[in-house]
């Protein structure tokens, strides 16, 4: 039901943009074409303006498709999650209950954050390289710069809406996602309407919902589950590990861009780079700061012979 009802709201969000910005154009056109009068013509602002409100509503949806690969990978956690946390409600062990919360927290955190960052600070080459379309490059760039912290949010509302299962408050997820498509939907046809903002106002929209869904959800989780998870200790260490990893990759890329140039080949070569070089960085920022644990590390692939590996070397606990 809680799947229905985001896929419903998100339907109802698409054909309210769609329609907001088609007033804007037939109403207001002035406004829009100040704006991307370099992508259409002036003909198209006043005889073909169904032209313009599609293509602006298709940077956005380029740009979500971002957002839901990350979702696609912390869903994992949600559902790997629910045992744990279900045997541990359902024994009392409130130890159990707590360690588990605040792993796949940590989890969450570690994996999104690093996501996150790096598409806010290599946002524009993305889409660049992906759809080698300047409107996209452009209006899809800088939809995907505020779409990143929208994702933080997005992809952590998953797994607490999973735990909140696993203590037997199925009720509570959908009651959230009802509630919050609501908002959704008024809070993005607000500002869409502004004729500055525009298709962006999407972004903002989902970025104010997930962040209520998060913060609303991991309320409800401390409250029926009387438990309360380090949150400090499970968000710090991965944030300062992204936000290194993040200006280690815009930098490289940059770099790079200025040595061997900005042709679309040229854009692969400086993205591999820059992204190999924000792994590494995040990687090394972690464990010198010991941000997880070797109970963690076996919820991956091949996680119990890393495990090991960096308990041989001191760089885990």
């Amino acid at each position: 039901m809680g799947s229905l009802i985001m896929s419903v709201g998100s339907l109802i969000d698409q054909v309210i943009v769609q329609r907001v910005l088609l007033n804007m154009i037939e109403t207001n056109p002035q406004a829009l074409q100040a704006q991307y009068s370099q992508y259409f013509t002036a003909d198209m602002f006043y005889a073909d303006t169904k032209t313009i409100h599609t293509s602006l509503w298709g940077c956005y949806s380029a740009a979500l498709t971002f957002l839901q690969l990350v979702t696609a990978v912390t869903q994992v956690f949600g559902s790997s999650a629910m045992p744990n946390v279900t045997s541990a409600w359902t024994k009392g062990n409130k130890d159990e209950l707590k360690k588990s919360i605040e792993t796949v927290i940590r989890l969450t955190m570690l994996f999104t954050f690093p996501m996150a960052l790096g598409m806010m600070a290599l946002s524009f080459p993305i889409m660049g390289l992906v759809y080698n379309d300047p409107l996209i490059t452009d209006v899809g760039g800088r939809i995907l710069l505020i779409m990143g912290v929208t994702t933080i949010f997005g992809a952590a509302s998953t797994p607490v809406c999973s735990m909140l299962q696993g203590i037997g408050r199925v009720d509570l997820p959908m009651k959230l996602y009802t509630v919050c498509m609501a908002i959704k939907i008024g809070i993005t046809w607000m500002f869409v309407s502004v004729p500055e903002i525009n298709v962006q106002g999407a972004t903002v929209g989902s970025m104010i919902t997930y962040a209520i869904m998060t913060i609303v959800g991991m309320y409800l989780l401390i409250k029926y589950s009387k438990i309360k998870p380090d949150l400090f200790g499970t968000t710090v260490k991965p944030f300062i590990g992204a936000i290194a990893s993040a200006a280690s990759a815009f930098g490289a890329y940059h770099l790079m861009d200025s040595i061997i140039g900005s042709a679309r080949m040229s854009i692969a070569v400086s993205l591999v780079v820059a992204i190999i070089v924000a792994v590494i960085v995040y990687i090394a920022v972690l464990l010198i700061l010991r941000a997880f644990t070797a109970t963690e590390l076996k919820f991956l692939p091949k996680g119990e012979k890393i495990a090991k590996t960096l308990e041989k070397l001191g760089l885990i606990r």
